[in-house]
C-alpha cells in the first residue's frame, strides 16, 4: 500500500466509533424519553380511572340514599292513606248501621219485612263493632310506623351517608393499586385540595335536603291528600238516591279530610227532604232532615268533636294518631319552580387524586439508567413533583321517558310532561361530568401550599 495513503487511513481510524457512541447515546435518551412518556401517560390514565371510580361510587351512594329516602317517604304516605281508609270505612259502616236501624224501626210493623230489616240491622251492628275494634289496633300500629319507625330509619341512613360517601371514595382510591406476582405499586392518594373538596361535598349533601315540620308540612299533607283513593275522598251517592221534582228527594253525602296536620275526620249521611211551597214569610224550597249519619275521627287522644243532625250520630273516635310526621325533602324547592327559566336540581361530588413522582415507574426510578448511562435519563419535571387527576360526578333526578317507561300508560303520564326531583319518587341517578375550569383552578391553588394527605 502507498505509504501516504496508509498514513491518511491511520489518521482517520476511530471516527466510526465516535459516531456510534453518539448515536447510541441519542437512541438511549430517546428510548428513556419514550419510556417515561409512556409510563406517565399510563399512570395518568390509571389516575383518571381512579378519580372517576371514586367520584362515581360516592355519587352513587348519594343517589341510592335519596332513592331509599323516597321509598321511606312513600311508605309514610301509604301509612297515612291506610289510616284515612280505616277512618273512612268506620264512618261509612257507622252510617250504614244507623241507616239500617232507622229502616228497621220504620218497617218493624210490616210482616216479614220487619224481620228482614231487623236481621240486616243486627249484621250491620256486628260489622260496625268489628271495624271499631280492628281500627283501634290498626291505627296506632300504623301510626307508630309512619310517625316513629320510618322517619327514624330515614334520618339514620341520611346521617350515615355523610360519612359513607367519603369513606367509599377513600376506599376506592386505596383499592386502585396494581398488584402482580405478590408485588404492588404505591397507591394513589387524595390531595389536600381533594380532601377539602370532600368536605365541601359533605356540606352540600347536608344542605341538599331538609326536614319539613310544623307548618312546613303543607306540601307533605297535600301529597297525602292526593294519594287517597276515591272512597277516602268522597262518598257521594248511593242506590237510595232519588228525586221527585217538587215532591221529595233523598241523597247520600260523605267524605274524609285531614284537619290541620293531626286529625282525620270522616262523615257519611243520608238526607231526606220534602218540597215546601212556602208560606207568607218564606219562599218555596226543600225541607231537609238527616235520616242517618255516621262519623269517625282519628287523633292523638281520641277526642270526638263530631255531632249529629236530627237524630244522634253513630260515631267512633280512634286514638293514637299523631299526625303527619316530619318529612325530609328537597331544601331548594324554588329550583323546581316552573316559572324559573332554568329549573334544575343536582348534587355534585368532586375529588382529586395524585401520585408523587418518586412512586412513578419512570426510567430513573426503575434503574434503567445506571452508571454512566444515568446522564441520558430525561427528567420528568412534574408540576409540584407529582401527577394528578380530578373527577366530578353528578346526582340528578330523571324519570324515564314515556317511550322507555313501561308504567307510563298505567300511570296516565302524558308525553311531554316532565317530572322534577323530589324525595317522593325514586328516580335519582348518577353520572360523570367534566370538572369545570373553576374546579381545576381551585385544585391548583389549593394544592400549591399544602402537604399531600395520605389515607
Amino acid at each position: 500500500m502507498n505509504p501516504a495513503i496508509l498514513q491518511r487511513w491511520r489518521r482517520q481510524g476511530g471516527q466510526a466509533l465516535l459516531w456510534f457512541i453518539a448515536t447510541a447515546g441519542t437512541c438511549a435518551a430517546v428510548l428513556f424519553a419514550v419510556f417515561n412518556v409512556g409510563q406517565l401517560t399510563s399512570e395518568k390514565a390509571r389516575l383518571v380511572n381512579t378519580a372517576d371510580a371514586a367520584a362515581y361510587s360516592a355519587a352513587l351512594v348519594e343517589a341510592r340514599t335519596l332513592n331509599f329516602e323516597a321509598y321511606l317517604n312513600r311508605g309514610i304516605v301509604a301509612d297515612e292513606v291506610i289510616i284515612a281508609q280505616v277512618v273512612s270505612l268506620d264512618s261509612w259502616v257507622h252510617y250504614v248501621d244507623q241507616l239500617a236501624t232507622r229502616i228497621a224501626t220504620l218497617t218493624s210493623w210490616i210482616p216479614y219485612v220487619g224481620q228482614v230489616t231487623r236481621a240486616a240491622q243486627q249484621i250491620a251492628d256486628r260489622v260496625t263493632t268489628i271495624v271499631d275494634q280492628v281500627g283501634d289496633i290498626a291505627i296506632p300500629v300504623t301510626d307508630m310506623q309512619a310517625y316513629n319507625i320510618l322517619p327514624l330509619a330515614r334520618e339514620a341512613v341520611h346521617a350515615s351517608t355523610y360519612v359513607t360517601m367519603v369513606d367509599i371514595a377513600r376506599q376506592v382510591v386505596a383499592a386502585n393499586t396494581t398488584t402482580f406476582g405478590g408485588r404492588s405499586d404505591s397507591a394513589p392518594y387524595i390531595t389536600n385540595a381533594g380532601m377539602a373538596a370532600l368536605a365541601k361535598n359533605a356540606v352540600e349533601w347536608l344542605n341538599f335536603t331538609k326536614q319539613y315540620s310544623d307548618d312546613d308540612r303543607s306540601y307533605a299533607k297535600q301529597v297525602v291528600l292526593d294519594s287517597r283513593d276515591g272512597f277516602s275522598k268522597t262518598r257521594n251517592g248511593s242506590i237510595l238516591d232519588f228525586e221527585i221534582p217538587f215532591v221529595a228527594h233523598g241523597y247520600k253525602r260523605g267524605g274524609t279530610d285531614l284537619q290541620g296536620y293531626d286529625r282525620w275526620s270522616a262523615y257519611d249521611s243520608y238526607t231526606f227532604g220534602t218540597w215546601d211551597w212556602g208560606g207568607l214569610f218564606h219562599g218555596p224550597g226543600w225541607d231537609d232532615f238527616t235520616l242517618a249519619q255516621g262519623s269517625a275521627t282519628a287523633s292523638e287522644n281520641g277526642d270526638d268533636s263530631s255531632g249529629g243532625r236530627w237524630w244522634s250520630t253513630s260515631s267512633h273516635a280512634f286514638s293514637g294518631f299523631h299526625g303527619i310526621p316530619t318529612i325530609r325533602d328537597i331544601a331548594d324547592r324554588e329550583a323546581l319552580d316552573e316559572d324559573t327559566p332554568n329549573h334544575s336540581l343536582a348534587l355534585d361530588f368532586l375529588i382529586e387524586v395524585a401520585k408523587d413522582d418518586g412512586n412513578l415507574k419512570t426510567s430513573s426510578k426503575v434503574g434503567l439508567g445506571t452508571g454512566n448511562s444515568q446522564q441520558f435519563n430525561v427528567s420528568e419535571n412534574l408540576a409540584s413533583g407529582r401527577i394528578s387527576a380530578s373527577s366530578k360526578a353528578r346526582v340528578y333526578f330523571e324519570r324515564p321517558s314515556i317511550a322507555d317507561d313501561s308504567t307510563a300508560a298505567s300511570l296516565l303520564r302524558r308525553d311531554g310532561k316532565k317530572e322534577y326531583g323530589s324525595l317522593y319518587n325514586p328516580y335519582w341517578q348518577a353520572r360523570l361530568i367534566d370538572p369545570s375550569v373553576a374546579d381545576k383552578a381551585l385544585f391548583y391553588l389549593g394544592n400549591s401550599a399544602l402537604i399531600p394527605f395520605t389515607p
